[in-house]
């Protein structure tokens, strides 16, 4: 039976490279984001978006170039793939509105191209890509572990799998191997994808990010908070003179900065109800209906379970302006609302049910490895 290649050493330039990379991802998560506000502070969204884009663009042509030989095998096939994982990657880095999760995101489609080309001495057969995909998504969530324990940032599910998915498109940009698995790389991607569930599972439960999902059915809204609904209302009762004050000095600050400052695992009210506004005010920039509706639920919201700090910081709204919006959006007041806040906030299921269903795909993760291995087997004997 054929096994893994493996040769003495691998290109020492390439492991300079990839240990550069994850310390540079580690090493600027204190400070990085800010930067990154910084300048999008000074350019503006639009000129720091293309500026970004345009950036990635050539990153991710420079880094393709450098970790394969793809200039010389390009077909129709392959150069479709490319156009296709391209276009993946822009539209996701796109819709990302936070710029220094566009910047990651990016980061990680780059780590996974040098990922696959330091493993190729190492693993010649199809399972390469599939073991550089998990090892990219094993450095994301220690990207995320570290936010986490950090005083000023948050780590988070989502981001996790957010950094995972930029390593794995990067890596299918790349040109695959033509052997086929190995029995050793089999086992390795079975033993490494349990690890990835299990440490997934704990990683979510550790980090606590699970939340309610406050509904009114009165008012017509539905809203995700790390608090519950009596948390948000008795701490707003008790911290509504405190934290007003805060808002109303701050408020002037660049909103990532604002966020920044007031992390959501530390200061999970605060800085909800700042998106809230953001959100709010936002939208009511806006004359059509549908933006008018936006801003008149979440006013809605911030008046229901951030009143007593909405009215501390000033930022209520006069009853001519909540009117004049009210106005704007009659065909849509009857429409039922759902606040996009918070919600990389898991609130589909509690932690018990969480734990069900990687029990579940861990049971799913044995009968597929089981199955393969037969498939294996069988293939193997075919060529003897």
């Amino acid at each position: 039976m054929a096994e893994l290649g493996f040769k003495r050493r691998s290109n020492f330039l390439d492991w300079l490279i990839l240990v550069g990379l994850i310390g540079i991802i580690y090493g600027t998560l204190p400070f990085g984001p800010g930067i990154v506000n910084s300048v999008y502070s000074i350019l503006g969204r639009d000129i720091f978006a293309s500026t970004a884009l345009i950036i990635a663009v050539l990153g991710a042509i420079g880094t393709l170039v450098y970790t394969t030989s793809a200039l010389r095998i390009m077909t129709i096939g392959y150069i479709a793939r490319i156009a296709l994982v391209a276009g993946i990657l822009g539209y996701i880095g796109w819709r990302i509105t936070i710029p220094a999760e566009r910047v990651h995101f990016i980061e990680y489609a780059i780590l996974g191209l040098i990922i696959e080309r330091v493993f190729r001495p190492y693993i010649q057969d199809v399972g390469r890509p599939f073991i550089s995909m998990i090892c990219a998504y094993f450095i994301g969530m220690g990207d995320e572990t570290i936010q986490w324990l950090l005083p000023n940032r948050n780590g988070e599910i989502m981001d996790v799998l957010l950094n995972g998915w930029g390593g794995v498109l990067g890596i299918l940009l790349v040109p695959w191997p033509q052997q086929n698995f190995t029995s050793r790389s089999h086992r390795l991607i079975f033993v490494m994808i349990t690890i990835a569930i299990i440490s997934t599972s704990l990683f979510t439960i550790g980090t606590r990010d699970f939340g309610h999902m406050i509904v009114d059915e009165g008012k017509g809204f539905r809203f995700r908070s790390r608090l519950s609904q009596k948390d948000l209302l008795d701490y707003d009762f008790k911290n509504g003179d405190y934290l007003g004050r805060i808002l109303k000095q701050y408020i002037s600050l660049p909103y990532p900065q604002f966020l920044e400052k007031y992390s959501a695992n530390q200061y999970p009210f605060l800085h909800e109800m700042r998106v809230h506004i953001f959100r709010r005010d936002r939208y009511a920039a806006n004359n059509r209906a549908k933006a008018s509706w936006i801003a008149f639920r979440e006013n809605q919201i911030l008046e229901s379970y951030f009143v007593n700090t909405l009215l501390q910081a000033g930022l209520n709204w006069p009853e001519a302006k909540s009117r004049a919006i009210q106005e704007r959006c009659a065909d849509w007041r009857t429409s039922f609302y759902t606040s996009s806040v918070s919600k990389k906030v898991i609130t589909a299921f509690p932690v018990s049910r969480f734990v069900l269903v990687c029990g579940v795909l861990l049971s799913l993760n044995g009968i597929v490895f089981l199955i393969t291995r037969r498939w294996l087997r069988a293939d193997s004997k075919n060529h003897f």
